[in-house]
């Protein structure tokens, strides 16, 4: 069975802002098709190529962790208008070289930051760990389906929003990838590796979606 790559190898920040050199940074979340799977947050995650247990020990405990992969990348300082953010190679990783299983969702917020380093464990919790997510997380623990999974994915991007605000963070784009093992995972008919320029008039990014099948 194939393993996929979605990232971000492209960010550039449009629109008028009051800041004239702003800090960026992402957020992903991902479901698929796995099951339980204790070692998702054992991957390496967004642009900090490290595990989450490492860069937010405290947010690995969120038994959503068992469904969903989680991703916030590093902060990216000093990012003028129409200036690209320094990416090179596969970007920023949403979801990180694994075999979905049959069904894989994405979603990614492109964020303005206010008040420079996060509280990436804090964040994170709020998240992962609200009512709604732990109810649905027990469901899925009784049996996985297509349903619930949606449900968590749905519930999981309703808190993102809010989280930001009480940070003052301003979410700039947002945006959603999904596929399946019959349509290659949203690549292309006949491409190893496709990519999507996606974008509002704040942010243009470019979705990166690699099939790897092996030989």
């Amino acid at each position: 069975m194939p393993n996929v790559v979605v990232s971000i190898p492209e960010i550039v920040i449009r629109g008028k802002s009051v800041e004239r050199k702003r800090e960026i940074y992402v957020v992903g979340l991902a479901t698929d098709n796995r099951g339980k799977d204790p070692k998702r947050s054992e991957v390496p995650i967004a642009a900090y190529n490290e595990t989450l247990g490492n860069v937010a020990p405290e947010a690995q405990k969120a038994a959503a962790l068992q469904y969903a992969v989680c991703s916030v990348s590093n902060i990216f300082p000093r990012i003028r208008k129409d200036q690209r953010v320094s990416l090179s190679g596969s970007g920023i990783l949403i979801y990180p070289n694994l075999d979905p299983m049959g069904m894989l969702a994405t979603h990614f917020v492109v964020v303005e930051s206010d008040a420079g380093a996060r509280d990436l464990g804090t964040m994170l919790d709020k998240i992962l760990n609200h009512d709604g997510v732990k109810s649905l997380v027990k469901q899925l623990a009784a049996g996985v389906t297509q349903p619930l999974l949606g449900a968590l994915m749905t519930t999981l991007i309703g808190q993102i929003p809010a989280v930001l605000k009480k940070n003052r963070d301003d979410l700039l784009f947002a945006h959603n990838h999904s596929g399946f093992d019959f349509d290659d995972y949203g690549a292309r008919p006949g491409e190893v590796q496709s990519e999507y320029p996606v974008g509002n008039d704040r942010a243009e990014c470019v979705v990166r979606v690699r099939v790897n099948r092996g030989t």
